[in-house]
């Protein structure tokens, strides 16, 4: 329910990363591009996510509808929360999205752990 950029952007991040490694073939321990250009995304989000969007892609095309559909209106959900100019806005992050990530992931992660 909170719509505060650095927070929804932390929630972007995680759901990006997420996406990505349940893409991955089983035994692949990669890093996912989320974390890779994460310092990245804290100090200039809107011009990163573009990138890390760009990357996530060809996973989100490798899975399952399903899957696809699933991770995809978690994206679509999140950036619709955003006003328009403070999705826009590329500076740096408040420490908030840190929260945010971790929420995220532990949304998902449990949310996967119960479905299984």
């Amino acid at each position: 329910e909170c719509k505060e950029r650095s927070y929804l952007y932390g929630r972007l991040i995680a759901v990006a990363e997420a996406a990505e490694r349940s893409a991955y073939d089983s035994g692949e321990t990669r890093t996912p591009n989320a974390l890779r250009y994460f310092e990245t995304f804290s100090n200039k989000p809107y011009q990163t996510w573009e990138e890390i969007y760009n990357r996530l892609t060809p996973y989100l095309n490798k899975m399952d509808e399903g899957k696809r559909r699933y991770y995809t209106k978690m994206i679509d959900e999140i950036t619709n929360m955003f006003e328009h100019e403070e999705f826009k806005d590329n500076s740096k992050l408040a420490p908030e999205f840190l929260h945010a990530y971790s929420c995220q992931r532990s949304e998902i992660y449990t949310k996967k752990t119960e479905e299984e």
